[in-house]
């Protein structure tokens, strides 16, 4: 899908989900739903393999997100699965973060952890985050099994290096070149 395409869907469901009042729910909500379905190559292939029948597909998303997501964004992904776009619910879903974020005049930051953080924890990394880089962050957090320890987070173009992975990496450097 061109990026065109994507941002079109992204402003119709921000006008939707802004004149339903529940904008960070729903942006939340498909991001959280776009991590998954990134996260599993199972669930990716089930909802975008068009030889399955739509209403099977359908049922998919409704016994995963049946009293878990709002009806706004079941919706949404009902209708890209129905489109044969839920591939790019990604994608759109990042665009659709940004235009929130505009609007509440903040950036998006995208972090990725080692594990799931607290609502304190939370708090902390944006504030730190908001006084590094002297702007408002709104915060789209992932939990990636893969780092091990720490944290990433991309701003933009910028990106603060915070994982376990990323300090053993310059400790080493730095006993290479002693060497």
């Amino acid at each position: 899908m061109s990026d065109k395409r994507k941002d079109q869907y992204a402003s119709a469901i921000f006008e939707i989900a802004t004149a339903e009042g529940n904008i960070d729910k729903i942006s939340g909500e498909l991001y959280a739903f776009s991590q998954a379905l990134e996260k599993s190559r199972e669930l990716y292939v089930s909802l975008s393999d068009n030889s399955i029948p739509f209403e099977k597909r359908n049922q998919i998303v409704l016994d995963l997100l049946s009293n878990k997501a709002s009806a706004a964004t079941l919706g949404v992904i009902v209708m890209l699965v129905s489109a044969g776009r839920i591939k790019d619910l990604p994608d759109i879903s990042k665009e659709l973060s940004v235009k929130v974020a505009e609007q509440q005049e903040k950036e998006v930051a995208y972090v990725r952890s080692a594990v799931s953080l607290s609502d304190e924890q939370l708090k902390k990394l944006r504030e730190a985050l908001n006084k590094a880089t002297n702007k408002q962050l709104d915060l789209k957090v992932t939990v990636d099994e893969e780092l091990l320890g720490g944290i990433t987070a991309t701003i933009g173009d910028t990106v603060i290096d915070g994982t376990v992975k990323s300090r053993l990496q310059k400790l080493r450097e730095k006993l290479e070149a002693k060497q």
